[in-house]
């Protein structure tokens, strides 16, 4: 649903561009907002207007949350395996944006369907496969780990761009570009560490 006050849209693109700016005056529809930091992820979700969320919209957020997960499950299993610092500080960076993602749940009263499954389960049969056949290719050499997780950041920064063109809610886009944006940073750091082992990565994608 688009809103066409333009100086609610100048406020919302101020803040969505920028990623700093001070959080929008209008709430919530539910009249209520948390008492956190009030610019943080989480909190900012719920400073944007509520606006409908077409089914498409909705199924496109559960799937980038189980895409988020897998992504997680395979830094915690490679962390595991090679015991590389940066498999254990990348993710943990991201908590703050996953963090307004389960905002965006509570706002459109959604359930993740994989909210408490442990490490590598998934409700989807799909990504309990993808997860396996990473771990097992990730866990021939850390030069391969490295591969697989810049590979998986390269997809799931695609992912995100796609999905900020497909919503115009103000809100899931503006968590939408905080995650596609750690997905680069992340991919950017993953190339610099295969780099140094002797190895060009060249994103495909950019």
């Amino acid at each position: 649903m688009k809103i066409h006050s333009l100086a609610l849209i100048l406020g919302l693109t101020a803040t969505t561009m920028g990623y700093t700016a001070e959080p929008a005056t209008a709430t919530a529809a539910s009249g209520s907002s948390p008492s956190q930091n009030p610019c943080t992820p989480d909190t900012m979700v719920f400073n944007f207007p509520s606006q409908d969320l077409s089914q498409a919209e909705k199924d496109s957020l559960l799937l980038l949350l189980g895409q988020e997960k897998l992504l997680r499950d395979v830094y915690t299993k490679l962390y595991e395996k090679w015991q590389l610092p940066e498999f254990q500080n990348l993710p943990s960076g991201e908590d703050r944006h996953a963090k307004g993602v389960r905002a965006l749940l509570k706002k459109y009263q959604l359930t993740d369907p994989n909210v408490d499954k442990a490490v590598g389960v998934f409700a989807e049969a799909k990504l309990t496969q993808q997860y396996q056949d990473l771990v097992t290719n990730g866990s021939v050499s850390l030069v391969e780990a490295l591969t697989v997780l810049a590979s998986l950041e390269e997809q799931d920064a695609v992912a995100l761009e796609k999905a900020i063109t497909g919503t115009d809610n103000f809100d899931v886009q503006f968590v939408y570009k905080q995650l596609a944006k750690g997905s680069r940073n992340h991919l950017r750091d993953l190339v610099n560490l295969l780099r140094g082992k002797g190895v060009a990565y060249k994103p495909v994608s950019y």
